[in-house]
């Protein structure tokens, strides 16, 4: 009887030591002040919380001491967080990124980010979620290891540690060839080893997938240092663009899935059923998508222009929401004017396997996914008018 009360009190004490966990991160983030949350976090933060909430105080304070610049208790911040048993590779790489982009306690950065690496290598296929395939986990654990090797490579970078970071930043690169981030720090690196045309080949790369970047300043010192010269830069970098471009084009065009399309039957924002089979003879873009993802609020204005152009020419768009919090799909239509039809998900981004988003496939009339885009690129209207082209013929 003893024992069943103690374990009765153990169960009690226990949740209602979660819920305080819960209650001191909302009380953390309805502070305004940024000194004072930072204050009261770090009252709070070392007192064995529960992970969830410990992992979500350890990112608000990190995201705090950032904007603050203090970058030294950043630093600090490391070692207290690996001796309380602090094992999350996300917060690891956040830590290593802050310090390394800051260029501050370098040696805390390299060692933050080797160890997200070091744990995300180590992670098995036995603690893929259900709703994913193996290769669907597979490539979701590649691009998390790509992109800590990228904040590997770039704290070793900037501690002057060239050709760890190539070697770093290589591999990140081999792992998610379209991060242009990365291609541009591998650029960075090569230069530091004397390997200036390589750097220049790379920077022109990384501006076909975002020009929105750095791509152009390393270009220019990549051939200066290659050439000796700036003379003729802007028509060899053009001419070399626009043949990487063709090469890219042709392969997107050539390379096709031929797989049967997952039927499906889901809602849309009105409460209309809407089947994948209704549009059996059509071209469809089934694109997935969620309010809260960078890359997609990026390519969501080009899926609603190709929309524009071709819903009158045997081509059907439907934009799958992922959201968990439903509520924000329809206003964010609304606000952007998007008006292709959004479908909420049910099912159907585990039935396509969806690894990351957005995620677009295009399917031919005969109902076969011949076509897959994920993530954004600057020339990804090219090449879906390309890809109508060829599905039309």
């Amino acid at each position: 009887m003893k024992s069943l009360l103690i374990s009765i009190i153990i169960i009690i004490t226990a949740a209602q030591y979660c819920l305080s966990a819960g209650e001191i991160f909302d009380q953390a983030i309805s502070i305004e002040d940024i000194d004072q949350r930072i204050e009261f976090i770090e009252s709070k933060i070392f007192t064995g919380l529960e992970t969830e909430a410990f992992d979500a105080l350890s990112r608000q304070l990190l995201k705090d001491y950032e904007e603050q610049s203090k970058f030294n208790k950043i630093a600090i911040f490391l070692d207290k967080y690996l001796e309380n048993s602090g094992g999350n590779s996300s917060i690891l790489n956040q830590i290593g990124w802050s310090l390394a982009e800051a260029n501050k306690y370098l040696d805390f950065a390299v060692r933050a980010a080797k160890t997200a690496v070091q744990k995300t290598r180590e992670i098995s296929i036995e603690e893929k979620p259900a709703d994913l395939s193996p290769a669907a986990w597979r490539q979701r654990i590649d691009w998390r290891l790509s992109s800590y090797l990228d904040t590997y490579g770039w704290a070793l970078y900037q501690s002057g540690k060239y050709e760890e970071a190539e070697k770093a930043l290589s591999e990140s690169a081999a792992l998610d060839a379209d991060n242009s981030e990365t291609k541009l720090h591998l650029a960075r690196a090569k230069m530091k080893l004397n390997r200036h045309q390589e750097a220049f080949l790379l920077a022109l790369e990384a501006e076909i997938i975002d020009d929105s970047g750095d791509a152009d300043i390393v270009a220019r010192q990549a051939f200066i240092g290659w050439k000796r010269t700036m003379a003729g830069f802007d028509n060899l970098k053009s001419e070399m663009q626009e043949e990487m471009r063709q090469v890219r084009r042709d392969n997107l065009i050539r390379t096709k899935i031929n797989q049967p399309a997952p039927n499906f039957s889901l809602k849309d924002i009105k409460g209309n059923t809407v089947s994948l089979a209704d549009f059996r003879g059509q071209i469809v873009f089934l694109d997935f998508w969620a309010t809260w993802c960078p890359p997609c609020l990026k390519e969501l204005p080009v899926f609603q222009k190709t929309h524009e152009k071709y819903q009158n020419q045997g081509v059907k768009f439907l934009a799958v929401s992922t959201d968990k919090d439903t509520s924000k799909v329809i206003p964010f239509l609304l606000e952007n004017g998007y008006n292709f039809t959004a479908l909420y998900d049910e099912g159907a981004k585990t039935a396509y396997d969806v690894a990351g988003i957005p995620t677009v496939f295009i399917i031919d009339g005969a109902g076969n996914i011949q076509y897959k885009h994920v993530g954004y690129h600057e020339d990804i209207a090219e090449i879906w008018e390309a890809q109508i082209a060829e599905l039309k013929k």
